[in-house]
């Protein structure tokens, strides 16, 4: 090997383990907020809000054994964006799934 090339591959060396070291620890991040995640539910449809179908009673129940619901609000696209006041009840649904001791994952798409 060339002086030149060793020389550039070992001031390489600690930038690529300060790299690695970085995506490690967002990937032990990543981890510990999926490590609970066990079995979720999906509340794809705004009438299941929209009729108060997901109440208190509901959620108690759900917490035997969901650990997470995934809601769907309204982002744009395809799926037009609501009214305030309609766009309150997945953000009321948000805090009755976190007081019920379950994690939300919204998932917006457009």
């Amino acid at each position: 090997m060339h002086r030149r090339a060793f020389l550039h591959a070992a001031a390489a060396v600690p930038v690529a383990l300060a790299a690695q070291a970085a995506e490690s620890a967002a990937a032990a991040r990543v981890r510990r907020f999926l490590a609970p995640l066990r079995f979720g539910i999906n509340v794809e449809r705004s009438d299941v809000l929209m009729n108060g179908w997901l109440t208190d009673a509901v959620l108690r129940e759900y917490t035997a054994g969901v650990t997470h619901i995934r809601i769907y609000p309204p982002s744009g696209g395809r799926f037009p964006l609501v009214s305030q006041e309609q766009f309150a009840l997945w953000l009321r649904a948000s805090r009755g799934i976190i007081e019920a001791g379950m994690t939300v994952l919204p998932r917006c798409r457009g």
